[in-house]
């Protein structure tokens, strides 16, 4: 397939995957369903590298994954079982801003130091019965010597 055969093809793939139609697609770019199916048809038309870069945005943007200008170019989507949805669920489970990814770790931390401090706390109670014991093992002592 040549690029313009792979453009054509992965518009009309992508579109596919996330149950488009092709004036549901034209709208969401701002474009008429004529415009936009000449697009997915090899031999009418090609995009201006200005609505291609809107089709890359909308998809990174809605279903943030690794779709590169290069993947819907060159690329055939297709043969590559190129999955948007699936990229989206990975993405999902990932911080989506520095500050989500900074509360990640803020509750770690905190987790991390509740499990530490309850811990020691069990330490020093085992420690403690320790001494206890041992004081007492010490007193018995002391007792059975002076009788």
């Amino acid at each position: 397939m040549d690029v313009k055969n792979n453009l054509n093809e992965n518009l009309r793939f992508l579109r596919n995957q996330i149950n488009f139609t092709i004036s549901e697609f034209a709208e969401v770019l701002g474009l008429t369903s004529s415009a936009y199916s000449a697009y997915e048809d090899a031999r009418e038309a090609t995009p201006k590298l200005s609505t291609i870069i809107s089709i890359k945005k909308y998809f990174n943007e809605n279903y943030p994954g690794k779709l590169t200008l290069d993947n819907l170019i060159e690329d055939d989507l297709n043969s590559l079982n190129f999955n948007i949805k699936r990229a989206k669920s990975l993405r999902n489970d990932l911080p989506q801003s520095k500050e989500e990814l900074n509360e990640i770790i803020e509750k770690a931390l905190s987790e991390s130091e509740e499990k530490l401090k309850a811990k020691l706390i069990v330490a020093h109670e085992k420690q403690n019965e320790q001494i206890s014991e041992t004081l007492l093992n010490i007193s018995r002592a002391m007792i059975s010597t002076k009788s």
